[in-house]
């Protein structure tokens, strides 16, 4: 069993690959590496990062190495769109029963699915197939 509580109130930062604060790439990297499944780094780091978010996304959408999901799986990307905007600027990890791990409101939290602030904001779930 994967254990994530020492994750959660863990602060954000901007650049965050933790282990003291994360971002949200940060993040699922961590949940990923704990599952003995290693993402990239992303080197190119734009002046916003919810820029660069978008631009993962988008690339990675059509990429071999991710795979879109009709329903999400332990773990897949959970893909998530800003409140007024069609452009993906946020990112969470999918744990099971209905959650998901991501930065929220400057700490590591909980969401779930289902939670009407989240639910309306889903673009979708990726699963990393590898290179």
């Amino acid at each position: 069993m994967i254990y994530y509580s020492d994750l959660i109130d863990k602060p954000f930062c901007e650049y965050g690959d933790g282990p003291d604060c994360y971002n949200c790439w940060g993040l699922v990297k961590e949940v990923y590496r704990r599952f003995n499944m290693p993402l990239p780094d992303i080197k190119s780091i734009s002046s916003t990062l919810c820029v660069e978010i978008n631009n993962i996304v988008n690339e990675q959408k059509n990429s071999p190495s991710w795979e879109m999901l009709k329903k999400p799986e332990v773990p897949c990307v959970v893909t998530l769109r800003g409140n007024y905007s069609d452009k993906v600027n946020h990112l969470g990890v999918y744990i099971g029963y209905g959650k998901f791990l991501h930065t929220s409101i400057g700490h590591v939290s909980v969401g779930r699915l289902i939670c009407p602030r989240w639910k309306q904001r889903i673009e979708g779930f990726a699963r990393y197939v590898g290179e």
